[in-house]
């Protein structure tokens, strides 16, 4: 059967939502796993009948944003749900990898409203056949970036200099220099400050050239 995981490290937050999935119990899904907010890679990995991802994400943490990437790249049919303090808050790093890498991001202002629209998505995603080439990360990232450009992104959107990133990715700084530039080709920008902008625009099928 499929299966939800609920990955918080808030009781409260855990309780909220497991009860008000209950209310409108599927026959199709199980009992939701939950995880603390920090361990929901590993739980995907123990769990691959996972079908819904729905994070709790109260700070920045770029390890994790960088996990949530690279999860979607490898397990598009993934369904993610990320729930946050304030939109409004985020920061060009946290705007760009939310919005690429998850399904549905919802703002925690309105804890009640939020329960409800969680609920609606998660059931109606379950309804409805969901086409994966129309997420935005799917726009975004296929075909214009190969394995290599995906792989750098998340670091290249952090803010990260060639050096660090080599140093994480056991990568040759001269090749990270070289993907780094055909990624702002890609895109058509010259600097991550261009890239950030590029993507705070609305998605169109042409926007970006191979």
């Amino acid at each position: 059967m499929n299966m939800i995981l609920i990955a918080s490290s808030s009781g409260f937050f855990l309780e909220g939502l497991t009860t008000a999935l209950a209310l409108t119990q599927q026959k199709d899904f199980q009992q939701p796993l939950v995880a603390p907010h920090d361990a929901f890679y590993e739980a995907l990995m123990a769990h691959p009948n996972v079908k819904m991802l729905i994070l709790d994400y109260r700070r920045y943490e770029l390890k994790l944003l960088k996990l949530l990437f690279e999860i979607k790249r490898f397990r598009p049919e993934l369904k993610i749900v990320i729930i946050v303090k304030e939109k409004e808050a985020l920061n060009a790093t946290e705007h760009v990898l939310l919005n690429t890498a998850v399904d549905c991001l919802l703002d925690k202002n309105d804890s009640l409203k939020s329960m409800m629209q969680i609920v609606s998505f998660v059931y109606s995603a379950t309804k409805v056949p969901f086409d994966v080439s129309h997420t935005r990360l799917q726009k975004l990232l296929h075909p214009q970036l190969n394995e290599k450009e995906a792989l750098l992104f998340p670091y290249i959107v952090a803010g990260e200099k060639n050096k660090e990133i080599a140093a994480e990715t056991g990568m040759d700084p001269k090749l990270v220099s070289y993907y780094r530039t055909r990624i702002y080709h890609k895109y058509h920008v010259h600097n991550i400050v261009e890239l950030y902008s590029a993507f705070s625009k609305p998605i169109a099928t042409d926007s970006f050239a191979v």
